[in-house]
């Protein structure tokens, strides 16, 4: 087995990455071909990676022009306890304001770690507000890549700090 194969992690590991962070890097192609990377906050969207957006944004003009996007969520500070998932996929850009406002509900729960429906009807008002200038990008994976420093062989938790 390379160390390649012992590195990669399985899908519950992957989902374990995704439910963790907190932060995606998404990479779309500029119209010259260079990269525009920005960290974006994410959540979950029928089951995908999913993020939301200003409709006007690079990454959505991008996106728009060619649905081609990277994805890298990533966690640890040292060599032995670095873990990643990379998404290499296709974007789908929603343009409705239902599927917008479930995005704002999603990103508020994920990061408040309140429900949505528990808020007054001002808050929720504000959250439709900020839905009608937003759009939801739902990544489709085509392929993920993922390795996980601590299970190097040779690594033990004293190399990692535990």
């Amino acid at each position: 087995m390379s160390n390649r194969d012992a590195l990669r992690m399985n899908d519950d590991e992957v989902k374990a990455v995704l439910d963790e962070c907190r932060t995606m890097y998404v990479s779309s192609l500029n119209a010259d071909g260079s990269a525009h990377l920005v960290p974006m906050l994410y959540f979950t969207f029928d089951g995908y990676p999913a993020f939301c957006a200003s409709p006007t944004s690079r990454k959505i003009v991008n996106l728009r022009r060619d649905p081609r996007v990277t994805c890298l969520v990533e966690t640890g500070t040292d060599f032995g306890e670095l873990r990643a998932v990379q998404i290499f996929g296709t974007a789908e850009i929603i343009d409705d304001l239902d599927s917008s406002i479930r995005g704002q509900e999603y990103t508020y729960e994920r990061y408040s770690g309140r429900q949505f429906a528990d808020l007054d009807e001002t808050a929720r008002a504000g959250m439709v507000s900020l839905a009608r200038v937003r759009v939801p990008v739902i990544v489709k994976p085509e392929r993920i890549v993922s390795w996980d420093h601590r299970k190097w062989p040779g690594v033990t938790p004293a190399d990692v700090g535990g």
